[in-house]
C-alpha cells in the first residue's frame, strides 16, 4: 500500500498565493483571479506529474506543497517542468 503524507497537500489556490508572495520578481498578485488564469494555462501539466490533484468533492484542486514551488518556478521561467531551456 502506498502511503502519502497528507499534511503536505494544501488547497492549490493557497499554494499559488504562497508562491506569489514568496516570488515578487514575477509581479504576480496573490489573488483568486491570478490563480484562475494560471491553472487554466498550466494545471494539466502539473496534474500529469502529480504536483496537483483534483478532488472528487467539488473538483477542487490540491497541491503537493513540497513540489509546487519548484514546478511552478520552472514553468514560469522556462515553460517546462524540468527547468531546462530548449537545446539543453
Amino acid at each position: 500500500m502506498q502511503t502519502t503524507k497528507i499534511k503536505r497537500w494544501i488547497p492549490a489556490s493557497d499554494a499559488w498565493k504562497n508562491f506569489a508572495r514568496e516570488h515578487p520578481e514575477f509581479g504576480i498578485r496573490p489573488t483568486e483571479n491570478s490563480w484562475v488564469h494560471f491553472q487554466r494555462t498550466h494545471a494539466q501539466k502539473l496534474i500529469e506529474i502529480g504536483v496537483i490533484q483534483r478532488t472528487l468533492y467539488r473538483r477542487r484542486m490540491l497541491a503537493d506543497n513540497e513540489r509546487f514551488e519548484t514546478a511552478t518556478f520552472n514553468l514560469l521561467t522556462t515553460g517546462r517542468l524540468d527547468g531546462k531551456t530548449r537545446g539543453t
